[in-house]
């Protein structure tokens, strides 16, 4: 027992002897903890981390945890709870909390989300055409970095393409604003400017872009359809023609100077140009659109026909393709295929004024005239809705208001298509024929003798109008070739005629009104018989008589065709259907209302916003300023406290030595020392002074950066 109690005894005193021992290793060795190390990476690298707003260093970075607390390379210690920042310029901050598992992680890694590559994802979103999410990730990317020209104008890009122009112009002025030699950013601008009619701006903005680079071939061309929109064709000639100078290979300049000709009243050269723009293009639907359009210009519809047919199988949602199709087949006689193609056009762009009327007419030709008036009258409507009819646009509107009996409306079309374009000679010919519908046989002539300079087959077709029975006698040619007005007794009779359905009337088989219920219309006649014919617009009814006219005769005739008698149960349908328009329209005014006092509010918030980022902007770089000078100032506050400090200790010295003995020497030697540490006093209290000077300058602008930053 007591050999084994020795044994034991011993052994205790081993083990605590190596305790001992261990802790006694601890308390010395203290650099060698058992601590754990956590890599903090970022991505992009080279992010700036910031443990509790103090600067820690760049990522990757090493930090040592030991316990509860964080050491860093440098030595620096913080205890948890921390937070940790990690910022790059460009980039949004991310923040964490430093809890105990992410303590207990081995590394961690930060994806910062930075503006480039929100800039890459617009610009791969943008080549596929996919505008609305390029417009997602541009906008991301500069709420990052609002000093991006290249994003300011890419963005502009992708809104051009959602059709958004008044928010492209806007981005487009920022590029300019960030990069003011930018010709590419003035050019996007005018076009932006010329899809919202401002074309004073637009053509300023291709100025521009042409004084920044003069052989901007481009800009050249896009100023050149600025031009001739706004009536001054000369100015577009020379500029499309300037262009094709510096790039010949440039089809579209062929297009534009091919309308700009057609304008001028050089159809054959249009042709021209048409054909060079096709040559350089087979395969653009545009160019064969524009070269059919000026084929049917100059009477060759089948060729028209063809280059619309071929458009339309390039690019089939080209609604221009199919308008012209339908054109050509109503030119060609060819109506239930017109017909076919404007329902086509149609379903393409509901509201296209030209496809509405070729319907129109192609119904009317096949003995619909139903339908022909209703189309007529949407016609009508849509030409009214676009705000900048061209030439051609404001004769076929003219034609839709004579189809409809709405002469004078017809007049003063046809006036604005010629003032437009002054020698437009089917334009001439209709508002002659307007004029004789409007008992305006003198201003009739004058169109007939404009046309005789101009377009001799149309002038004879007018001649043969003003030389019916109806219109008086025939014209007699006189001194200088001008045609005399009739006399009054020649047009003397007159005749009305009024019907209570909507009705098409034919007057001798040559003349046909369409005639709307409850309305009347009046025409002059020459004294004899006239055969009078009548077919209700739903094909119901028709109706034929002949009334013999004396000289100063006037007549009205009822055309025996009433409204269709209704049974109650389509009375009481009527009258629902009535009440149902009546709370539609309510309903409509009330949503226009609103639609209008939204767009009031948004513009207002559009401009308050537009303050707000503009104020927010100016209050960042004024903070960025601020921060970048205390950085400067806290850098030189250390350098000056050293070398006050130094100074302090080197006048502490100067002023200890002295000299030892009553000699010259040793006097001389004492009054040395006691000048330089005089000196070093003053060089210390002077570095001192610029330290404390830098620190109330930290100080001050602390404080204004506060008030810049705290909330509102």
């Amino acid at each position: 027992m007591p050999i084994e109690s020795d044994q034991s005894q011993r052994c205790r005193y081993r083990i605590l002897l190596r305790v001992l021992a261990l802790s006694l290793f601890v308390l010395v060795y203290t650099d060698l903890s058992f601590a754990k190390r956590l890599a903090i990476t970022s991505d992009p690298p080279e992010a700036e981390v910031q443990i509790d707003g103090q600067y820690v260093g760049t990522t990757p970075l090493t930090l040592e945890i030991h316990g509860n607390e964080i050491l860093s390379a440098s030595g620096i210690r913080w205890r948890n709870p921390a937070t940790l920042v990690v910022s790059k310029s460009g980039c949004a901050a991310h923040r964490a909390a430093i809890t105990r598992s992410f303590l207990d992680s081995k590394d961690s890694h930060f994806e910062l989300e930075c503006y480039r590559s929100h800039l890459d994802a617009g610009f791969q979103f943008l080549l596929k055409k996919q505008f609305a999410d390029s417009v997602r990730e541009y906008e991301r990317a500069l709420e990052l970095d609002r000093d991006h020209f290249e994003g300011f104008f890419n963005l502009g890009v992708a809104y051009m393409g959602l059709a958004k122009y008044r928010e492209a112009k806007s981005a487009f002025d920022t590029a300019i604003q960030l990069k003011y030699d930018a010709p590419e950013a003035y050019n996007m601008k005018g076009l932006a400017c010329a899809k919202l009619l401002m074309h004073r701006d637009s053509i300023w903005s291709f100025t521009e872009a042409l004084r920044l680079k003069p052989d901007f071939a481009l800009a050249y061309v896009n100023m050149a359809e600025q031009y001739r929109v706004s009536g001054h064709r000369e100015e577009a000639l020379n500029s499309v023609e300037r262009a094709i100078q510096i790039r010949p290979d440039i089809a579209e300049a062929y297009r534009v100077k091919a309308r700009v000709l057609e304008q001028l009243g050089r159809t054959n050269q249009a042709v021209t140009a048409a054909q060079h723009a096709f040559d350089l293009e087979p395969d653009s639907a545009w160019a064969s659109l524009t070269l059919g359009w000026e084929l049917d210009e100059t009477g060759e519809p089948q060729m028209a026909l063809e280059y619309a047919q071929r458009a339309v199988k390039l690019n089939p949602n080209l609604h221009e393709g199919y308008a012209n199709m339908c054109r050509a087949y109503d030119e060609l006689g060819r109506y239930r295929d017109a017909a076919k193609s404007c329902q086509g056009a149609l379903a393409r762009s509901q509201s296209d004024p030209q496809s509405l009327f070729y319907a129109a007419v192609a119904y009317e030709k096949l003995g619909q005239p139903r339908n022909a008036l209703a189309t007529y009258r949407r016609a009508a409507a849509a030409f009214k809705e676009d705000p900048e009819p061209d030439e051609y646009a404001l004769f076929l509107w003219g034609n839709a208001c004579f189809r409809l009996a709405r002469v004078q409306q017809a007049v003063e079309h046809y006036e604005n298509a010629i003032q437009e374009r002054p020698d437009f000679a089917p334009a001439h010919l209709n508002l002659g024929v307007a004029y004789i519908r409007l008992r305006q046989r003198e201003k009739a002539t004058n169109e007939y003798n404009i046309l005789r300079t101009t377009d001799s087959v149309r002038a004879q077709r007018l001649k043969h109008l003003l030389d019916l029975p109806s219109a008086g006698t025939s014209l007699k040619q006189q001194d200088k070739s001008i045609v005399p007005r009739p006399s009054a007794s020649q047009l003397s009779a007159m005749a009305t005629i009024k019907c209570d359905a909507d009705c098409t009337i034919s007057f001798d088989n040559t003349w046909k009104y369409p005639l709307f219920a409850g309305r009347s219309q009046s025409f002059p006649v020459a004294p004899g018989k006239h055969s009078i014919s009548a077919i209700s617009a739903d094909g119901r009814q028709a109706w034929r008589t002949s009334v013999v006219w004396d000289r100063n005769s006037r007549k009205e005739i009822i055309v025996p065709i009433g409204p269709k008698a209704l049974d109650v149960k389509e009375e009481t349908e009527k009258k629902e259907l009535l009440a149902e328009i009546a709370q539609v329209r309510a309903k409509i005014d009330a949503t226009r209302r609103k639609t209008a006092d939204a767009s009031s509010a948004r513009a207002r918030l559009l401009i308050d916003r537009g303050s707000l980022k503009e104020g927010k902007r100016q209050l960042q770089q004024r903070a960025e300023t601020i921060v970048n000078q205390i950085k400067v100032y806290e850098v030189q506050v250390d350098p000056e406290l050293k070398q006050a400090e130094h100074d302090d200790n080197a006048a502490l010295k100067s002023c200890s030595q002295g000299g030892s003995g009553n000699d010259t020497l040793s006097a001389l030697m004492k009054a040395a020392n006691t000048t330089a540490c005089m000196m070093s006093k003053q060089s210390a209290e002077r570095h001192r002074q610029r330290a404390k000077e830098f620190l109330m300058e930290i100080d001050k602008l602390s404080h204004e950066l506060y008030s810049l930053t705290k909330p509102q």
